[in-house]
């Protein structure tokens, strides 16, 4: 197998490909399931070839009887049976196409939902690395070409050998010396076909870069339109499609020229086969050792034989090309996931704490960040040796610069990404032990961009809640979040189609939907990234009571912002600076202090008691000055 290398852009170069044995042992798998009709389709076209052969025997019958005699009487019994024959092998290939086709596309459909799960695994910043067009390439058209050889070509390949094996036999039979003519020409077509593998493999690598390019080009320029406009970039945008479209044209015209060569050479040689056989034949004839029957039956034979022996010398150039895309899809599939597989998942399953169940209820210790360090190859650390206590029912704020840590410290609570140094705990258990389903149903992620699908308001408000939670659940979610003052001034409120990431919605009401869908779910800890970007002061301010009443109900929220005048609502500020914990400022009622004055066991009372006491008390102030010392 040839070692598969690719570019940072993950556009692969041009040498990459893998061997036909590498392709099955990698991907036969996922025909599990089909496999009986893949062996039916076999049977089917075997069958159907060995008629085709049986009804060309009977043509040599039909011309030394009935046609040298003029006898009708010899005619209608063959030609019957050759009809019969043929139709019977019609019907069998039609039915070895069908069961063919079932199975290539239930391949296809397996294989792509394989790579699609799998990218779902990757971690985010990874795919973002990647163009998206090039990826979509893969998943789509050379999952396609993967097919081909793995059900479709290898069933081609199978079916062209043993329809040389039946009509080599078939003509050996009819004249030794004739069949030695063509056998003579084969190696000829196989030395042809194989000439022009290496050439056809090149040209097709660089065939799938470019057009993963071009659909990359288009997906970012139609995806911008409004900045290509808004600033003038048209002819940039024109001049760069044109540009990918180049490449793609040339690598294009070179795979057909590749393909013109091939067809009038093949032809060159079956003409030469053909002309040796009819003079050899003729002059067989004129020996009385050769009918004319015999020798138009041996022609048609040819005509059957050449086709399948040309089949079997193209195989290298479908290894080739499929091989090509086999090592582009393999590259994705090899991708590791953003995190290794749970703990949880495996013997080390640790059990849930006894004193709550699995995904439901308050936090009763909180979150610890114990000595986390997050490594980043050729810079400074992430994180670097960060502890902090993230105490059950409070409102805590991380703020910082640009590249403080924030947004890892945001990847480490959903499990991103784990930390090459230390630990997280959620009520005293490592993230590392839960499931990652259970996790992220437990750690709820309100991202910093408002996602959105192409379906309504109230599919993107519920999506990934398991049951439907009922009109009144995302109504009041709508409410908390601030949507519901514009949902009923949409067309269809709840039912209207958002477009393509929600262009049908302005960036607050996005905002305000997503934020919809995060309180929607219940897990203990809610995790904000900037949620106040878009909103005006007074939907921030609602936001804000929104969570204090979150808080009061036990949820634990974390709040990553640039905005300090948030902080003054927080019971707890955290300020990062180069992946440090720089700062950590208290309110005086909060149920909070730094890690370094103390563990959270001995607070849990006192938290208890302050979380009740919120209701009646006045929230003081936390010290904003001491954030900007």
């Amino acid at each position: 197998m040839t070692t598969t290398d690719f570019d940072d852009d993950g556009t692969g170069d041009d040498s990459a490909r893998l061997s036909w044995p590498a392709v099955l042992r990698r991907f036969w798998p996922l025909t599990r399931g089909r496999r009986l009709a893949v062996g039916a389709a076999l049977i089917f076209y075997t069958a159907a070839v060995t008629g085709d052969a049986i009804g060309v025997g009977l043509l040599a019958t039909l011309i030394d009887g009935a046609v040298e005699n003029g006898s009708l009487e010899e005619f209608w019994h063959p030609a019957a049976l050759w009809a019969a024959i043929t139709l019977g092998a019609a019907l069998l290939t039609y039915l070895g196409s069908v069961l063919t086709a079932s199975a290539a596309e239930r391949f296809s459909r397996r294989l792509r939902a394989r790579t699609h799960d799998h990218l779902l695994t990757v971690a985010p910043e990874e795919l973002d690395r990647r163009r998206l067009g090039d990826v979509l390439s893969r998943v789509v058209d050379d999952t396609e070409e993967v097919e081909h050889l793995v059900v479709t070509g290898l069933l081609d390949a199978a079916c062209s050998i043993l329809a040389v094996i039946v009509f080599g036999v078939a003509a050996f039979r009819q004249s030794w010396l004739l069949a030695l003519v063509v056998v003579a020409a084969a190696p000829v077509l196989w030395l042809l076909n194989r000439w022009l593998t290496g050439r056809t493999h090149q040209v097709s690598m660089r065939t799938r870069v470019a057009l993963g390019e071009l659909t990359s080009a288009l997906e970012q320029s139609l995806t911008n339109s409004a900045l290509v406009q808004a600033y003038n970039g048209q002819r940039s945008e024109h001049s760069r499609l044109a540009t990918v479209s180049g490449r793609l044209m040339r690598a294009r015209l070179r795979q057909t020229r590749l393909a013109a060569v091939q067809g009038p050479l093949t032809e060159l040689v079956e003409m030469g086969g053909l002309l040796a056989v009819i003079g050899i034949g003729v002059y067989d004839i004129a020996r009385g050792e050769l009918t004319t029957g015999g020798l138009l039956a041996f022609t048609a034979y040819l005509t059957y034989l050449y086709p399948p022996i040309t089949a079997v010398g193209r195989l290298g150039l479908t290894a080739a090309s499929s091989g090509t895309s086999a090592a582009r899809l393999t590259e994705l599939l090899d991708l590791k996931p953003a995190v290794t597989p749970a703990r949880a998942d495996g013997a080390l399953l640790l059990p849930a704490p006894a004193h709550r169940p699995a995904s439901t209820g308050p936090l009763q210790s909180g979150l610890l960040i114990e000595d986390v360090t997050v490594h980043s190859p050729g810079r400074a650390d992430r994180l670097h040796d960060v502890r902090l206590w993230i105490p059950p029912g409070a409102l805590v704020m991380v703020t910082g610069p640009s590249g403080a840590g924030k947004s890892t410290l945001v990847e480490l609570l959903v499990r991103f990404r784990d930390p090459d140094r230390g630990r997280v705990l959620l009520d005293g258990r490592d993230l590392r032990d839960y499931p990652l389903s259970e996790l992220r149903n437990q750690v709820t992620l309100l991202p910093q961009e408002p996602f959105m699908f192409d379906e309504s308001v109230r599919e993107n408000i519920t999506y990934g809640v398991a049951d439907d939670p009922g009109t009144g659940a995302i109504t009041r979610a709508a409410r908390d979040s601030g949507a519901a003052e514009f949902l009923d001034r949409l067309p269809d409120g709840l039912a209207t189609q958002v477009g393509q990431r929600g262009r049908a919605l302005s960036g607050g009401q996005r905002q305000r939907i997503a934020l919809a869908r995060a309180l929607l779910r219940e897990g203990p800890v809610l995790v904000l990234d900037e949620p106040t970007t878009g909103l005006d002061p007074e939907a921030a301010g609602h936001l804000i009571g929104t969570l204090r009443l979150l808080t009061a109900r036990g949820r634990t929220v974390l709040l990553v912002t640039h905005d300090l005048e948030l902080t003054r609502h927080a019971d707890q500020v955290i300020e990062l600076r180069a992946g440090q914990v720089h700062r950590t400022v208290v309110a005086p009622e909060a149920a909070t202090r730094p890690i370094d004055q103390g563990r959270p066991g001995p607070h849990r009372s006192r938290a208890e008691r302050i979380r009740s006491e919120r209701a009646r008390s006045p929230r003081t102030a936390v010290a904003r000055a001491g954030l900007r010392e």
